[in-house]
């Protein structure tokens, strides 16, 4: 997985539970995205040169472990699955001691800018989307990658 983002957790993350606000870990992931798409040579001077940008069509978050105000995380990225206008996008946050704290599961599409309809990533950036999800293709699938929510009903319940 390729580092995308490292920070500490601040005061305006915290809710009332003494830990990162639920709406906090959406804009971190959202952050590290970007960090991404600038890895990819998605960055804005790009996306205004090439004329296409990249939405997220949909992010599931998974929390697995609290981190509270002061704790330091990074953002993990690897790419799960790609064609020519989207990016299945699989992110991990984990705290100083390797503990994994909560996954993001993304979906992006490339998007024409002047149309604002689907459009396909320059040739230039898909061959990088390729080379990044070479590097991770060998990674054991992540558990939480995939997952629905739901209450699993239970026999004789």
């Amino acid at each position: 997985m390729h580092d995308l983002l490292s920070n500490v957790v601040v005061a305006e993350q915290v809710d009332y539970n003494q830990h990162m606000n639920d709406a906090a870990y959406y804009k971190v992931f959202s952050e590290a995205g970007f960090s991404f798409t600038d890895d990819l040579g998605m960055g804005q001077r790009e996306r205004d040169e090439y004329g296409t940008t990249i939405f997220t069509l949909e992010t599931h978050v998974v929390y697995v472990k609290e981190i509270r105000e002061g704790e330091h995380f990074t953002v993990h990225g690897r790419i799960l699955d790609y064609d020519k206008k989207r990016i299945h996008l699989f992110m991990e946050m984990r705290n100083d001691q390797h503990e994994k704290l909560a996954t993001a599961e993304t979906m992006l599409m490339a998007i024409n800018q002047k149309e604002r309809k689907a459009g396909h990533f320059p040739d230039v950036v898909y061959e990088n989307i390729q080379s990044f999800a070479e590097e991770t293709r060998e990674q054991t699938w992540p558990k939480e990658a995939g997952r629905r929510i739901g209450i699993r009903q239970r026999k004789g319940t």
